[in-house]
């Protein structure tokens, strides 16, 4: 009987994550403005882009048209980078790409600094799954040169763990190392406890 019943949790809970849920609409009509209505949207794919990525499409879509459609920039590129991800996680790298690429053009035209950094850092994951280690360290390195400009600690992070996992996979001990103690490093001085950088 135990068995019956956690197959049918596991059935039930998969139905409801294989179908976006669009919570914005419930009590929330009329109630929230565009800006909040995007915030929402783009939270909703950034939570369900591991967990159900055709959710995390489906939320970045929504986000990106209602963005695009009040001239919100960073937000529009933000939501292109979201979508990456979750054709990313599809397995969909050519379809991802294309929206990274798409994120950085836009992100180079309208100044948004913070966005072209996540923009190339996402970029170099891509090819760092695809193994494409130099190209993906030559976007990382640009990445961290843009969050150095920033003064962006969380973006160092992604830069430094990234290249360490570049020069780990090239057998580059020593390097890879170096990275990792820096991503550390900062862990400890933005009490990252969890590792979420």
């Amino acid at each position: 009987m135990k068995h019956i019943v956690l197959i049918l949790l596991v059935l039930a809970s998969y139905s409801v994550l294989g179908q976006p849920i669009d919570s914005t609409n419930e009590g929330a009509k009329g109630n929230l403005g565009v800006e909040e209505k995007i915030d929402q949207y783009l939270s909703l794919a950034w939570d369900f882009r591991d967990l159900a990525p055709d959710s995390c499409i489906y939320y970045s879509k929504r986000a990106s048209q209602l963005a695009l459609e009040e001239g919100m920039m960073e937000e529009l590129v933000k939501a292109t980078n979201y979508l990456g991800v979750g054709y990313r996680n599809l397995s969909m790298y050519t379809k991802s790409l294309e929206c990274y690429l798409d994120a950085l053009r836009l992100s180079e035209a309208n100044d948004l600094f913070e966005q072209r950094g996540y923009s190339l850092i996402n970029i170099a994951n891509l090819h760092l799954f695809q193994k494409d280690y130099l190209a993906s360290r030559t976007n990382l390195l640009a990445a961290l040169d843009q969050a150095k400009e920033l003064n962006h600690s969380t973006m160092m992070g992604y830069c430094y763990i990234n290249l360490g996992r570049v020069h780990r996979d090239l057998q580059e001990y020593d390097l890879a190392e170096q990275y990792f103690d820096l991503a550390a490093d900062l862990r400890a001085k933005l009490n990252d406890r969890y590792g979420q950088l």
